[in-house]
């Protein structure tokens, strides 16, 4: 089977990448938007490798390309229900460019997976899974603003970069971390020295930045929450 998706997320995952987006067709002059698809490699944790996601053109997917991708199956994960196997025989087509309202992509969900603890984790055990169960969201945050630094990590005896983004939303505040390599790109370089200052961004118009909210599979007993896309417009 092949499904067109807007791409939303293109992060940074042990050196792989994480690539999700939302089923989308124009009809006529108006735009449908379905659910979310995050194409997963046969092999691996949940991620895709580089060579999997190469398009036709040679290149990669960019956010809000529209991506015809051929799939399998579902991925049996419920945790993650919108994971499918990607078909490794065919390649990626670009097929166009999402020029709709953003507001046509944009979720409302009553939290961010909320539990005990922290707001960036949530425990299995607390974690509600059912039919309206889903591990992304595309919103509209409040108070945004980023914060970086570099420090000695005493336990792998290297160097640890640290990105973090911290918003309100819906009356909750969260500290996520940041995968989106664009933010990177475009924000966090030159890094902070290492042991040195913590760095603030605050984006130049935060009422105009969506963010794509990922939730990880469990790794060390939580599922994680990290901010996989940063769309400033």
């Amino acid at each position: 089977m092949e499904k067109t998706i807007v791409v939303l997320a293109n992060s940074v995952r042990s050196g792989e990448r994480c690539i999700a987006g939302r089923r989308a067709a124009r009809r006529g002059g108006e735009w449908g938007i379905g659910p979310w698809i995050r194409p997963v490699s046969p092999s691996g944790g949940g991620e895709i490798h580089t060579h999997e996601s190469r398009c036709t053109d040679g290149t990669q997917p960019s956010i809000m390309d529209l991506v015809t991708i051929g799939l399998t199956a579902r991925a049996d994960s419920d945790c993650q229900p919108e994971n499918f196997t990607v078909d490794t025989a065919r390649k990626w087509e670009k097929v166009g460019r999402f020029d709709g309202d953003l507001s046509l992509l944009l979720e409302e969900p009553d939290g961010l997976w909320l539990g005990a603890g922290p707001t960036d984790r949530i425990h299995p055990s607390a974690l509600k899974i059912g039919k309206a169960h889903q591990s992304l969201y595309l919103i509209r945050p409040e108070n945004l603003r980023f914060r970086i630094w570099r420090e000695t990590n005493p336990f792998a005896g290297g160097i640890r970069k640290h990105r973090r983004g911290q918003f309100t939303y819906n009356g909750t505040s969260y500290d996520l971390g940041v995968t989106d390599p664009e933010m990177t790109a475009r924000h966090f370089t030159p890094f902070p020295q290492i042991d040195g200052p913590v760095r603030e961004i605050v984006p130049k118009d935060p009422n105009r930045c969506l963010l794509v909210i990922s939730l990880t599979a469990p790794f060390n007993e939580y599922h994680y929450k990290l901010v996989a896309t940063v769309i400033e417009y």
